[in-house]
């Protein structure tokens, strides 16, 4: 409806400009134009209209667009834009459907939730209920991470006092360690990451920690549980009423003045007037109010480039102890992010995503981006699976104009395999190594070895002189320990608890994987190997080599076998193809029209197997029988072979019902036939002396010869009364065509 107002003006005092909240100071002054009883004008009904502002477009809004419009070269050769108009939003939604959404330093800031003071319990002993009810606001908001409770929070609440919660996820921008540095002396909770958080506080919360035993005079106490100390904060107050030192807080506090996170051990402010015995307990909190702002710093540890990882604040003011807050130093709070290349880098928006944001697209999803699903899938330096980790459906193809060179040369001793040893420290489920040094041989790829490393554990990526990133969390925690990081390229296999014996032959204790991945011929590397020993044979959980051992197994990376491939590249492309063809090799000669053949070896051989050899053996032709005969072993066949088979000629064996020839899944040792060798030379065997063209279709035939000569040909008779039926042509390399006369002899 429409309205109108004869009054003049407002009362100065209806108007509550002194209200913290501005909505409520709005609808103070809108209720007060209301002439009709029972009627309201409140801030809803002006809604339409929020955020309207006249702004003036300049000319250098113009420019800054000027010429960004897409153009081609049309059919004359002049260059137009191009039609229709590809707009700004056209190439700004074609970039998200490329890179993706989320992208990387692309995040909208954290989710919020804003709390009046009523709703703050800052006695509560657990974190979650110290905000309670439903928040009074929620948005989505983070800027800077420079955060001022008085303007961003408590407009917002209603109250002087009050609080936040902040929910959402924070992706780093570089693989490196990190600690967020807390800047307050208000109250607040910072938890970082999922099943192990990470907590630091200023607040009422109190740990109590048990720790080992202690002496007189120390300046150290030790926890006895390690992952505990990522809860303590230089500041903390050691309370223990039972111990005199440590029983008045107030007048004498005793702090924690320095922590190590890899050992436990934190030091105090003062030296200790008399030892305890191990298993004592402390708490530990903070005494907020001192008037300063101060630093917290929390270790994030070692973050992986682009991961996600969970992140919740609390931050609040508390009325019940409203006298000892002071507004210049306690209504805010800084939030900056430490790496190796920025050491108080601020906490930008950009870091930070909603609770809601799409952090994990699918692949299947358009928001995961084309050049999200072809990383996923490149082969990095270091190797991979194409596809990902399940079976690829399709060939992959690789297009070049230069041809393709294998430099693979396999190591052929432990001490070539070694790419590098390194003595470290680390805490249980890391997954990323301090090395001062890692330029010395050191690669994405390679494996590592050594206590508290778990089996198949890989280097995944490195930080330059800094850090070294693996594939899996270490099982244990350690000062010092040697690892050894393994050559990966061409190692197919590898087993950390075989056997062998010095003089011997033969690796027992392999798992049945590790055997399926051995392939015959791989070079053996292991403490006391023979420089290029190869694996001769496979059993079910060991395997031969060609040469015996110099020393026998031993621990840790000298109990550890490793089979690397002899070679650089293999053709697998026949593998299903020739599942269940077997072969074996002739021991003596089977003359034409003969129904059997004799064998070296009748493994894997069943009577019903299709037997194959070119044209000597007849299509279709079974095994009848197997016999044994001395060391070798006669087949029957199903028909007479149609011409001589040597010696020493291999022969396929296929499944019942093979049409297929497979002879291609084991070439001939051989590669005479249809010839027989000679030391000089091929001839022609016994029983098919003549060469015979034998045209099916043309009615003419062609042989060709590289070089074709006749060598002290003299004629010996001529007579005239010999005829010819045809000639055969002979065409010589300048192009010359000669005529054999010939005649068909029955």
């Amino acid at each position: 409806m429409t309205r109108s107002f004869s009054k003049k003006g407002l009362r100065r005092d209806l108007n509550f400009s002194d209200i913290i909240d501005p909505k409520q100071s709005l609808e103070n002054l809108l209720n007060g134009l209301v002439q009709e009883e029972g009627e309201t004008f409140v801030s809803a009904d002006i809604e339409v209209i929020k955020n309207i502002d006249s702004k003036d477009i300049t000319q250098a809004d113009f420019a800054n667009i000027a010429g960004s419009a897409i153009r081609v070269v049309n059919s004359e050769g002049d260059t137009e834009v191009y039609k229709p108009v590809i707009t700004l939003k056209n190439r700004i939604d074609q970039s998200k459907y490329i890179t993706g959404i989320p992208q990387l330093f692309g995040g909208n800031g954290l989710t919020g939730r804003y709390y009046s003071d009523s709703q703050v319990d800052s006695i509560a002993v657990d974190l979650d209920n110290i905000f309670t009810g439903a928040p009074a606001e929620t948005e989505v908001f983070w800027e800077n991470g420079h955060i001022n409770l008085s303007a961003d929070v408590l407009q917002l609440t209603q109250s002087n006092y009050g609080g936040v919660i902040y929910t959402g996820f924070f992706k780093p921008i570089e693989s490196v360690p990190h600690v967020l540095r807390v800047s307050t002396n208000s109250y607040f909770t910072v938890e970082f990451g999922e099943a192990d958080t990470l907590l630091a506080r200023k607040s009422q919360v109190v740990y109590t920690f048990a720790c080992d035993a202690a002496s007189t005079s120390v300046t150290t106490i030790t926890l006895q549980n390690i992952a505990n100390v990522k809860n303590l904060l230089i500041g903390d107050i050691l309370v223990n009423n039972a111990i005199p030192q440590f029983s008045d807080p107030e007048s004498n506090p005793i702090t924690i003045t320095g922590i190590n996170l890899l050992t436990g051990v934190i030091t105090i402010s003062e030296p200790l007037d008399a030892g305890f015995a191990g298993g004592t307990t402390f708490d530990f909190t903070y005494n907020i109010g001192s008037g300063v702002a101060s630093n917290v710093n929390l270790v994030l540890g070692d973050l992986i480039i682009s991961e996600a990882y969970p992140i919740q604040i609390r931050f609040w003011l508390d009325d019940a102890n409203g006298e000892d807050i002071s507004p210049a130093t306690q209504k805010t709070i800084i939030f900056n992010i430490g790496t190796l290349s920025d050491a108080n880098r601020t906490l930008n928006y950009k870091f930070l995503y909603d609770e809601d944001y799409n952090i994990n697209p699918s692949p299947s999803d358009i928001d995961y981006g084309e050049f999200n699903s072809f990383y996923d899938n490149h082969i990095p330096s270091y190797g991979g699976i194409v596809g990902g980790v399940s079976a690829y459906s399709d060939y992959q193809s690789v297009v070049s104009l230069n041809k393709l060179n294998i430099t693979y040369t396999p190591p052929v001793s432990l001490s070539s395999a070694i790419r590098r040893t390194a003595t470290v420290a680390f805490l249980t489920g890391t997954t990323t190594l301090a090395v001062s040094d890692t330029t010395d041989l050191i690669e994405p790829g390679n494996f590592v070895f050594g206590t508290g490393i778990n089996a198949g554990t890989r280097v995944t990526d490195l930080y330059i002189n800094s850090l070294i990133f693996i594939s899996s969390e270490t099982t244990a925690t350690t000062a010092s320990t040697s690892l050894v990081f393994i050559n990966h390229r061409g190692l197919g296999a590898f087993e950390s608890s075989a056997t062998w014996s010095n003089s011997g032959t033969t690796i027992t204790g392999l798992s049945t994987n590790t055997v399926n991945n051995i392939l015959v011929g791989d070079v053996v590397v292991s403490n006391g190997s023979p420089t290029y020993n190869v694996v001769v044979t496979k059993g079910a959980s060991s395997v031969t080599t060609s040469k015996a051992f110099t020393a026998s197994s031993g621990s840790a990376i000298n109990g550890t076998a490793l089979f690397y491939r002899a070679k650089g590249l293999y053709n697998n492309s026949l593998t299903d193809y020739c599942t269940n063809v077997f072969s074996d090799v002739t021991t003596v000669q089977s003359n034409a029209g003969s129904n059997t053949l004799t064998i070296e070896d009748d493994t894997n051989l069943i009577a019903g197997q299709v037997v194959q050899f070119g044209t000597r053996i007849p299509t279709g032709t079974t095994v009848v029988s197997i016999v044994p005969s001395g060391s070798d072993f006669i087949i029957t066949l199903s028909a007479n072979i149609a011409d001589d088979i040597p010696s020493g000629q291999l022969i396929t064996f296929a499944p019942s019902g093979t049409t297929d020839s497979k002879e291609v899944c084991f070439p001939p040792i051989d590669t005479s036939p249809p010839f027989t060798a000679t030391s000089t030379g091929l001839i022609t065997t016994s029983g098919r002396p003549s060469m015979k063209i034998e045209p099916t279709i043309t009615g003419t035939g062609e042989l060709k010869f590289q070089s074709l000569k006749a060598d002290s040909v003299t004629v010996v008779s001529a007579s005239v009364v010999d005829t010819y039926d045809r000639t055969i042509a002979i065409k010589d390399l300048a192009g010359a065509t000669f005529k054999i006369l010939g005649k068909i002899i029955v």
